[in-house]
């Protein structure tokens, strides 16, 4: 049934060069959406930020955050108004998510791990709910085998510590084994 002047011929391919160039537009156009990510500007989030990690009834870290411009940032705050807390190091923005992390420093302080409360869950513990709570400290010291002065002053490690960057707040991102959801009413205050 092929008739070589019009007929079937010419409408069969004239139907495929229309369904292949829906499929194509199809395709493209769904393309183009993935690739629509949430960009953030930076200036947004550059600036000092106050950082509380408190329940009703205690605060446990008060801090500030100084976002500046060149993408590096200082951190300095304390654990119960006892132990002094400070960091440095560089930040990024990825898509709508900050992230910090600590450069290393040649001075000799223990080091405290991130700005919440880490936990494990082990099966086999003979704690309550299975949790165990994890030293602060990830290292023993910012430098191998030394030994800090003071007991009062820690250093800060921030590996890819995250933010969500929504309007003009950040919200911090729990880490995996962030166990603040143990500690009745915990919860993380960020303001700018």
């Amino acid at each position: 049934m092929i008739k070589i002047n019009g007929g079937f011929f010419t409408d069969t391919l004239q139907k495929m060069r229309i369904t292949i160039s829906i499929l194509t537009f199809l395709i493209l156009s769904s393309c183009n959406k993935q690739s629509k990510i949430i960009e953030v500007n930076s200036n947004k989030v550059v600036g000092i930020w106050k950082l509380d990690l408190k329940n009703d009834s205690l605060s446990f870290i008060t801090a500030k955050l100084n976002l500046l411009e060149n993408n590096t940032f200082k951190y300095s705050g304390k654990y119960q108004s006892k132990i002094s807390l400070f960091s440095l190091g560089k930040w990024k923005i990825v898509s709508d998510t900050l992230y910090l992390k600590t450069e290393n420093i040649n001075k000799c302080y223990y080091l405290w791990n991130g700005i919440s409360t880490q936990c494990e869950n082990f099966d086999n513990s003979k704690t309550e709910n299975g949790i165990v709570v994890k030293q602060h400290f990830v290292e023993p010291t910012t430098i191998k085998n030394c030994l800090p002065k003071s007991r009062k002053v820690y250093y800060s490690k921030f590996t890819d510590e995250k933010f969500l960057v929504k309007n003009d707040l950040l919200i911090y991102v729990p880490k995996k084994y962030d166990c603040s959801k143990y500690i009745p009413g915990i919860k993380i205050i960020i303001e700018k």
